[in-house]
């Protein structure tokens, strides 16, 4: 095995482990703690279903909403694990319908101008999707913005996604974690594992853009 191939491999290992975290601490501090509040509402429930049945029928209503809101959390963690749109109706197309779920989930308001035959094999093309995944958990949870513009197009250089927010932005020099911006390692190994290069720009209260190249 050359040394190339396996520093390949490690990245993908350390891209693979760096989702694992990511996915547990999202299903923790959402899904499974959601589940344990439902159980502790289904026992209060038990207490007085005999005694007032009419409470116990509302409190076990609430209960099925907050349960249905949990499959649909989860669902959408499946979905980020492989998204089966992707599969059948290729990279475009997935992408339009990921941007349509950010918009009903979201505040904010996307312009979008996608001008490249997003032409690629199956490992490039998920990395892509991903690229756009992360950069979009990042926008919902930290911009606080009202709109982001997202650009991709092909030029003579290769392929390239730009993403604009009119958010809140973010000091780019000091360390991910400290900010909570977790996801940008992630971000940044994705975009090395195709050798392509990653920017971003984020002035004081002057949104953030990021800039991802991936050489043809």
């Amino acid at each position: 095995m050359s040394k190339n191939t396996l520093t390949e491999i490690q990245k993908e290992c350390s891209i693979q482990e760096m989702d694992r975290k990511r996915i547990a601490r999202e299903l923790h501090d959402t899904s499974l703690q959601t589940l344990t509040h439902l159980g502790h509402q289904i026992e209060l429930a038990s207490l007085y279903i005999d005694s007032d049945p009419a409470n116990a029928k509302l409190e076990l209503a609430v209960v099925r909403k907050e349960l249905n809101e949990v499959i649909d959390e989860i669902r959408k963690t499946i979905f980020d694990l492989r998204p089966m749109a992707f599969d059948d109706l290729g990279l475009k197309e997935c992408i339009l319908r990921f941007l349509d779920s950010v918009t009903l989930e979201s505040d904010f308001m996307i312009r979008r101008d996608i001008k490249s035959s997003l032409d690629f094999n199956e490992y490039e093309s998920l990395m892509i999707f991903r690229i756009l995944q992360e950069c979009f958990t990042n926008i919902k949870k930290h911009a606080h913005c009202q709109n982001v513009f997202l650009s991709i197009y092909d030029d003579e250089e290769g392929f390239c996604i730009e993403i604009r927010d009119d958010g809140v932005g973010f000091n780019v020099d000091c360390p991910p974690d400290e900010q909570n911006h977790y996801g940008l390692s992630i971000l940044k190994e994705r975009v090395d594992s195709l050798a392509g290069q990653f920017m971003i720009v984020s002035p004081p209260n002057g949104g953030t853009s990021v800039t991802v190249r991936i050489p043809k």
